[in-house]
């Protein structure tokens, strides 16, 4: 008998755990938002390759967060939450379980969250964040 694969999803298991940690804030998938309306905001995307060749239930995907807020001291802020938000899934294993999804094995850092272009937004006091991280994900 064969075991049957599961197929993860990934974009539920980071949207539950991001807005579990972070009630109340304001976090869509970048995909679900044409405009950023009230702030702050966090975006996130999450992109795989599939499962690797190390077994089955073992995905490894990039997460890119983008945070957005009125002022630069602002965005570092939700830029901070988020990156602790995140770490946090590697240091506390128990936080970073969603029951009938999946959960984070492994963080690393991607690319450390900076300062992002916004040329649409110049003039508007909206400052931008982006980071990434390499997830290793079970279900």
């Amino acid at each position: 008998m064969t075991e049957q694969v599961i197929l993860l999803d990934a974009e539920k298991l980071v949207f539950t755990l991001l807005t579990t940690a972070n009630a109340g804030k304001r976090i869509v998938p970048e995909t679900d938002s044409d405009a950023l309306g009230e702030l702050p905001l966090w975006q996130y995307n999450v992109l795989g390759d599939g499962q690797t060749g190390n077994g089955l239930g073992l995905w490894n995907i990039v997460l890119d967060i983008n945070v957005f807020a009125n002022g630069i001291d602002a965005v570092k802020k939700e830029a901070r939450l988020a990156y602790q938000t995140v770490l946090a899934w590697h240091t506390d294993p128990r936080s970073a379980v969603v029951d009938g999804v999946g959960w984070v094995s492994d963080v690393s850092d991607i690319s450390y969250f900076s300062r992002a272009g916004t040329p649409d937004l110049t003039g508007h006091n909206v400052s931008q964040y982006a980071g990434s991280f390499g997830l290793t994900l079970r279900n």
